[in-house]
């Protein structure tokens, strides 16, 4: 009998020091990808800044297209009034 409990203590021993290492190991390998993926989160939120930051550079640039745009259609209707005008005076 005594020698069944002491198996039974070293089988335990034996259990909990696996589990041990196996739970040590794995929250080991844990620890490295949460470090990979906050790594990863802070590239991507770099690069959500930078894409931002692009999107408001175009943007400003159709604006400046846009009102480029509409000076150029307001001289040309001015040139087109004015030749009319010519036109209907009767100079060319």
């Amino acid at each position: 009998m005594p020698a069944e409990i002491a198996q039974t203590l070293v089988n335990a021993v034996l259990l909990i020091g696996v589990t041990l290492i196996a739970g040590t190991i794995g929250l080991k390998r844990f620890e490295a990808m949460d470090r990979r993926f906050e790594s990863m989160e802070r590239s991507i939120d770099g690069l959500r800044m930078e894409l931002k930051h692009d999107i408001a550079l175009v943007d400003s640039h159709v604006g400046e297209v846009r009102t480029d745009l509409a000076q150029t259609r307001s001289d040309l209707t001015y040139v087109a009034l004015a030749v009319g005008v010519r036109r209907a005076e009767g100079t060319t």
